[in-house]
Formats: C-alpha cells, sequence, structure tokens
C-alpha cells in the first residue's frame, strides 16, 4: 500500500464532533417538543449528512421534520466549534504527513461552509481539497468526490487513500476502488467496521501513524 495522497473525513476520523452535533439535536428537538437524544444515539445517527441525523433523531416522527431541521442548522451554525476538537494524535498524523509533502484532502457528507470553517480553524493551511455536502458532488458512498481529488491531484485511484470511521466510508472506499482505511476510535465500533466490510482497521491514532509512517 504506497501512496500519495490522503483523504479523510471528518466527524469521527479527524474530529470529534459529537458533542456539538448533539447539543444542536436537543436544542432543536426541545424546541418542538421531542424526547432529547443521548450521545450514544447521536453518534449511531451520523455518517449520513444533518438531513438523515434529523430523520433518526425524530424516529420516524417526522411532522415537524423542516422546523427541527431548520433549528438545528441555525443552532449548529453559530455553535459547530464549542466542544469539537482533533483526537488525540490527530494532529502529529497531519503534521507527519505534511513533512512528507503528502498531498492532503477532506471529504465528508458534512455541510461543506461548516466542513470548510471548522477545517481551516483547526488545520490552518494544510488541506488543499475541502468537500462536503452542498459541493456540487452526491454524499457518500458515491465516489464522486474521492474520483475529483485524485484528478485535480493528477493521480491514480490506487494512489489515493481514504480514511473514514463508518460503514459509509468503507462502502465509499469500494465503491471507488481507492486504498482505504477505517478507524474505530470515532463513531463506529471495530465490529461495526467488520460487518461493513471494511479490510483494514486501526483502533487507535497511534496505530494509524505507525501504519501511514511505513507505506510512504
Amino acid at each position: 500500500m504506497k501512496y500519495k495522497a490522503v483523504v479523510f473525513d471528518l466527524d469521527g476520523t479527524l474530529l470529534d464532533t459529537l458533542k456539538d452535533l448533539n447539543e444542536a439535536c436537543n436544542y432543536s428537538l426541545s424546541k418542538y417538543g421531542y424526547n432529547l437524544i443521548t450521545e450514544e444515539e447521536t453518534r449511531l445517527f451520523i455518517g449520513n449528512g444533518i438531513k438523515k441525523l434529523i430523520e433518526r433523531a425524530l424516529k420516524n416522527n417526522l411532522e415537524n421534520f423542516n422546523e427541527v431541521f431548520e433549528a438545528f442548522k441555525k443552532y449548529y451554525n453559530k455553535n459547530y466549534n464549542v466542544y469539537t476538537k482533533p483526537y488525540a494524535g490527530i494532529i502529529d498524523i497531519v503534521k507527519f504527513l505534511t513533512e512528507k509533502k503528502i498531498k492532503l484532502a477532506v471529504f465528508s457528507n458534512k455541510d461543506h461552509i461548516i466542513l470548510n470553517k471548522l477545517v481551516e480553524e483547526t488545520f490552518p493551511n494544510v488541506f488543499k481539497i475541502v468537500l462536503g455536502d452542498g459541493a456540487s458532488f452526491p454524499r457518500k458512498p458515491d465516489p464522486s468526490g474521492l474520483i475529483y481529488i485524485a484528478k485535480e491531484f493528477d493521480i491514480k485511484m490506487d494512489e489515493l487513500l481514504y480514511i473514514g470511521d463508518s460503514d459509509v466510508d468503507a462502502m465509499t472506499i469500494k465503491n471507488s476502488g481507492c486504498l482505504g482505511i477505517c478507524v474505530s476510535y470515532g463513531f463506529r465500533k471495530h465490529e461495526d467496521l467488520v460487518n461493513a466490510g471494511a479490510n483494514i482497521i486501526v483502533d487507535s491514532t497511534d496505530k494509524l501513524l505507525e501504519l501511514l509512517e511505513n507505506n510512504i
């Protein structure tokens, strides 16, 4: 496994965004009289974009979906980076890849505008391409975003490594034909990723760094 570019997912891979997402969900749910959800439920509901997150949070009671969705967006747009932080070891991984002149990008199902803000606020001037929901590409597991990134970086798909944390990311890797690693320190457990068909799974950022160091 040799690569020239690394593309990361964001939520559950680069950044622990769980508490901010849970706070935004519960603000919007409480505003319209719905039951609150736990951080554990929020963790399981994340991965397919915020519309799907709200659908799952409403637990099929979608009568006020539009109102709850708009309330979520309004709150999260102002409070997306209150508790959010990089996972321990991520800064070292990004630094290592930067020093090795590996091309870096982010491809996420997160709202494109919020995604770009978080990436730039946390990793200023590091990631050359950042694609989120609303960036004119279908959401993952559609591989179009990764194919675009490979073309922009002028590399082959088998020279691109994608790192994510969910079943959606495992499917994206399979659909694109790129190299792939799934991490279980984020929003999905090791066995969830096994069941999703992930071929390479690492359980810590230390192990991830070790794997990256051995493949440059």
